[in-house]
């Protein structure tokens, strides 16, 4: 909070000077430590785990960190990898770790908080291959039948194995406590047979329950009145799981089609190493499920072209869901936390939080939040990542609903300039039938830090609105500091309120140019403050 006597008022916009600290204060030399270290949901298997953690509250002068592994010194990693994959562990035994952060002087902080985990114990594995179930990978005998029968018979915490080979599938139903392995290799092929994946399912799609053609893999089964219902799940390896693609999508009704990984009423469910690619429709689903982990995986829905429904990673209602080190080459959104759409997700009530986005990288499509937003959505983090040739989107309009809030974005890199990279929409005119949520989003408390490569800012919270009610901010509380904008960039700013930039410059060292219309906003830029020039005020 920057003291009333620094400030300048100019047409009623406040323009803050960022002056040196007053004498008297300094900042403490310590490192402080790193924060909120867990053990990724369901990651743990017999030989390998996977951490994440947060960075200090103050970071800026971090250099990296190093991961402690009962007690020894196993690894170090940069300052923007707040991840680390514990490999060559033993079955079923426990492990303890915890990180310390250093500078770039080799200042080291306390350590962080310790966690532990176990690995599992070995359990029987299930070669879909081997006798008695004889499943050929040629890419043209269908399996679905002898793997579903392999499924079937896996005891708790067992693996089903898919070897090397192309193994042609159409939908399957997994179970809880069980592993689903693609080894290196190996491709789980999925249908191109619209057949195969009838009957038809309760599910959520497109924000909305109804039934769909059932995905080529499926966890749980919905209902949004009840709890968990299926719990530790794993799919892992070095293969594919190769959806139907166009072709199956073509032959299904938009709104109805199959996606590649269904997860729904799930706790404690992993995706690791997978190559997913060829979606009909979306391609990881996690619906009314809690602690999900997508690690290392990528993702390719670009086939959905025709279509254009090849989401990548979509939280829906869920919470404690974690995409990390992946990379997402999509179609449509890469990264889409959701929670409904229109009158019914608005009153079922479910919302999406705690979500985290941590070093990835998206292409084709964008990272996008409000798709699906009546339920609310909150606590998301998108940090430590690349943004190649898109934008992010954040977009409503005025039959969603809800909230969209608390969004971290933190050290991204976007690459092959856009026109605009950061865009707050809500008048998005798509998909807004009655019956509607009754009240207009509010999207507040985002925070947008350390941001390179950046096109244009656009923020509109006026939805659409030219007459009836006074117009009320439908955006507010943002703020944006340490941000470069590319040359000739600019920032548009329509019925917003709170919002604050602190040194916010284009590549050249210049001033962007802002546009306000109906807005309160701060500035601050380093020690000079935004010249009268640089504010226009249509």
């Amino acid at each position: 909070m920057v003291p009333r006597w620094l400030a300048l008022s100019i047409f009623g916009i406040t323009i803050l000077d960022a002056w040196p600290p007053l004498i008297g204060t300094s900042r403490a030399a310590t490192v402080l430590p790193a924060q909120n270290l867990l053990v990724l949901p369901q990651s743990e298997t017999e030989t390998s785990l996977t951490l994440l953690w947060d960075k200090p509250l103050e970071h800026d002068d971090i250099a990296g960190y190093e991961v402690f592994q009962n007690g020894e010194l196993v690894a170090s990693t940069a300052a923007n990898q707040t991840f680390y994959g514990a490999t060559n562990l033993e079955p079923d035994k426990a492990y303890a770790f915890y990180i310390v952060a250093k500078d770039a002087a080799n200042n080291h902080a306390p350590s962080s908080a310790s966690v532990t985990a176990s690995t599992r114990p070995k359990g029987r594995v299930i070669d879909i291959s081997a006798a008695p179930y004889n499943a050929t990978g040629d890419g043209t005998t269908k399996n679905t039948a002898v793997i579903q029968k392999a499924i079937d018979d896996c005891p708790a915490y067992g693996t089903v194995k898919i070897p090397a080979g192309t193994f042609l599938s159409g939908a399957l139903v997994l179970k809880g406590q069980m592993t689903l392995q693609v080894a290196a290799g190996g491709i789980l092929k999925g249908s191109t047979d619209t057949n195969d994946y009838l009957p038809m399912i309760r599910t959520r799609y497109m924000g909305v329950e109804c039934n769909c053609y059932q995905p080529l893999l499926r966890i749980g089964t919905m209902d949004h009145t009840a709890g968990y219902t299926t719990r530790n799940v794993t799919l892992y390896g070095a293969g594919e799981i190769r959806g139907g693609g166009e072709t199956l999508g073509v032959q299904q009704s938009y709104d109805h089609r199959s996606r590649l990984i269904l997860i729904q009423n799930c706790q404690n469910v992993a995706i690791m190493g997978l190559h997913l690619t060829y979606p009909a429709g979306w391609t990881v689903h996690p619906l009314y499920s809690d602690n999900i982990t997508a690690w290392n995986i990528w993702i390719e829905s670009w086939d959905a072209k025709s279509g254009k429904s090849g989401d990548g990673f979509d939280p829906d209602s869920s919470s404690n869901c974690y995409l990390v080190n992946s990379v997402l080459h999509t179609w449509d959104n890469s990264f889409g936390p959701k929670s409904g759409r229109g009158l019914e997700g608005y009153q079922i009530a479910r919302p999406s939080k705690h979500i985290r986005a941590v070093g990835c990288t998206f292409q084709g499509g964008a990272p996008c939040l409000g798709s699906e937003v009546s339920g609310g959505i909150e606590d998301i983090v998108i940090r430590d990542s690349t943004i190649i040739g898109i934008y992010v989107y954040i977009k409503t309009n005025d039959g969603r609903g809800a909230y969209i809030k608390d969004l971290l974005m933190e050290n991204i890199e976007f690459t092959r300039r856009h026109s605009v990279s950061i865009w707050i929409d809500t008048n998005c005119n798509i998909r807004n039938r009655p019956p509607k949520a009754p009240p207009y989003t509010v999207c507040s408390d985002f925070v947008f830090k350390d941001i390179r490569g950046c096109g244009s800012i656009k923020m509109d919270g006026g939805f659409g609105l030219t007459g009836g009610p006074p117009r009320q901010f439908y955006v507010r509380n943002v703020s944006f500091s340490n941000v470069e904008l590319n040359n000739g960039r600019s920032i548009e700013l329509r019925y917003c309120d709170g919002v604050q930039f602190n040194k916010v410059r284009c590549a050249d060292g210049s001033q962007p140019e802002y546009t306000l219309t109906g807005t309160n906003y701060n500035v601050s830029c380093g020690h000079e403050p935004v010249s009268r020039d640089a504010l226009t005020r249509p």
